[in-house]
């Protein structure tokens, strides 16, 4: 073993590698943290991912697999989906869930992100590249962008003319394993 657990990813120590330093909990985010989320924390993901989705641009969250765009299991997006990719190479599911700090903050205060990413199928997945656009009225802090396994990071122009994050995971996510994406941004 690599000291990763069974379950997913996490190294005994909690000791997640990143791109640029040690990836923290951020607020009460850190039930995404753990390699099983729990029914208790449930509450607090419905909240997280109502405050995502209020600070959602008009993209969203989407995400490439093995350079395949991943669709949801639902017509609209949401801050926690199942992303799917179903073709002759791949039958990859992918759950992505999208937590905010806040729902609401003024000009000049910070809001934190995070995102969890679980490979939920029974096989390897090549290949993840989680893309989040941001609103317009958010400006992303770049220090704080950070993965928890390694990733090729960009920042690009979305269609709206506000920011698109990029992250690359470099290595197969394999059953079961999971991964933590945080950022925080400034309300313009």
């Amino acid at each position: 073993m690599d000291g990763r657990d069974q379950l997913g990813g996490l190294s005994r120590h909690q000791q997640l590698a990143t791109q640029k330093g040690r990836v923290e909990p951020l607020g009460s985010a850190a039930s995404l943290m753990q390699a099983k989320i729990d029914g208790a924390d449930l509450p607090f993901l419905a909240e997280g991912c109502q405050y995502a989705l209020a600070w959602a641009g008009n993209e969203g969250l989407r995400v490439r697999i093995n350079a395949y765009p991943a669709v949801t299991d639902v017509g609209r997006m949401k801050a926690s989906s199942v992303f799917t990719v179903k073709n002759e190479n791949t039958d990859a599911a992918l759950r992505v869930i999208k937590v905010a700090s806040t729902d609401s903050a003024a000009p000049g205060e910070t809001v934190e992100f995070t995102i969890r990413f679980d490979n939920i199928g029974t096989q390897p997945i090549g290949n993840v590249t989680v893309l989040d656009s941001l609103s317009g009225r958010l400006e992303l802090m770049p220090e704080t962008a950070k993965s928890s396994l390694p990733a090729g990071f960009a920042v690009e122009l979305n269609a709206a003319g506000s920011l698109m994050l990029r992250w690359e995971i470099t290595a197969p996510l394999e059953p079961l394993e999971f991964g933590i994406i945080q950022f925080r941004c400034r309300v313009k």
